[in-house]
């Protein structure tokens, strides 16, 4: 009993210590302010930081897809289609609103180009079916617009994470990746969380049967 009082007691303590952080504004919590200039940001950055994003959401996506928490993997695979499809449209010099609707996205990517095969094809179609409704089922008890019908829905282990790996790779052959940036798909894990994923075999689970490393 006396160990679990010490360890509430520490973590009292620390909660203290961020207290006084946020109102001296100390570096060790970030408070969140409006951006003033995001229109003109969003207009400005380079498709390549889309892909960077869309990335790290890949690696979450996979690792946690292999053990065995499908659900926030899913949500975390339809974050990262939603990243590289804006990132095509900054690729192609087209502006997109905020949107987290994949079917949107799409269809926006194909009116700006519709000589991509991938892009315009029915495995796009299938692939984005299959993540857009994890936006919400993943994160809510109840969903507002994409509710599983009859609450149905069901993973296959692990054929269910080829799809998301497909998308990638298809993607990464429309748009060349710079050379002088990181990239996951040649380190195999983010560049903040290398070591731990070393140690915790995070960038084997990575690699594990994706087809971007054959």
């Amino acid at each position: 009993m006396k160990d679990s009082s010490d360890k509430i007691k520490k973590v009292e303590n620390y909660i203290d210590f961020l207290s006084k952080c946020i109102s001296s504004g100390m570096g060790n919590i970030s408070t969140n302010e409006k951006n003033l200039n995001y229109e003109q940001d969003r207009e400005k950055i380079e498709y390549q930081y889309f892909i960077l994003a869309g990335d790290h959401h890949y690696f979450i996506s996979r690792v946690l897809f292999f053990n065995a928490i499908g659900e926030y993997a899913f949500f975390c695979g339809q974050q990262c289609i939603e990243n590289y499809l804006k990132a095509y449209l900054k690729f192609l010099n087209h502006s997109f609103k905020d949107t987290h609707d994949l079917n949107n996205l799409l269809s926006q990517c194909r009116k700006a180009d519709a000589r991509n095969e991938f892009i315009n094809s029915e495995r796009a179609n299938t692939i984005i079916t299959r993540f857009q409704p994890f936006y919400e089922l993943a994160r809510y008890p109840v969903q507002k617009s994409s509710k599983p019908r009859e609450g149905r829905y069901a993973f296959l282990f692990p054929d269910d994470m080829g799809p998301l790996d497909y998308f990638i790779y298809q993607m990464r052959k429309a748009m060349p990746y710079p050379r002088n940036m990181f990239d996951l798909l040649k380190e195999g894990a983010p560049q903040s969380i290398i070591e731990i994923a070393e140690n915790d075999n995070f960038s084997k689970i990575f690699k594990r049967d994706n087809i971007n490393f054959n």
